[in-house]
């Protein structure tokens, strides 16, 4: 029964270029976030140290990659607003030099 658990644990685990591959960056930027604690903005996701062996859970990265996938969204969508005001303070500006 433990064996069956452990060995269904060790099949979700990734090696570090096959989760750098699933996350779409390099292997030296992931192992890059091992030391900074950042990946693309967030906090870099988990990873396991088994023996002498890093690896990664799918499951985790999974997590990882959805959480940031929606706060990215929220971000753009922020920084699009933003920019609008930005744009519309440039804008506003700009009128009122004109008319002196």
């Amino acid at each position: 029964m433990k064996a069956e658990k452990l060995k269904r644990v060790l099949e979700d685990l990734m090696t570090e270029a096959e989760a750098a591959a699933f996350l779409g960056v390099e292997t030296s930027t992931l192992r890059a976030s091992r030391s900074s604690g950042r990946l693309a903005g967030y906090r870099a996701p988990m990873w396991l140290v088994l023996g002498s062996q890093l690896r990664y859970s799918k499951e985790m990265l999974e997590v990882w990659s959805k959480n940031r996938d929606h706060d990215t969204r929220g971000r753009r969508r922020a920084k699009s607003a933003a920019e609008a005001i930005r744009e519309a303070k440039m804008a506003r500006m700009e009128q009122l030099r004109q008319t002196v």
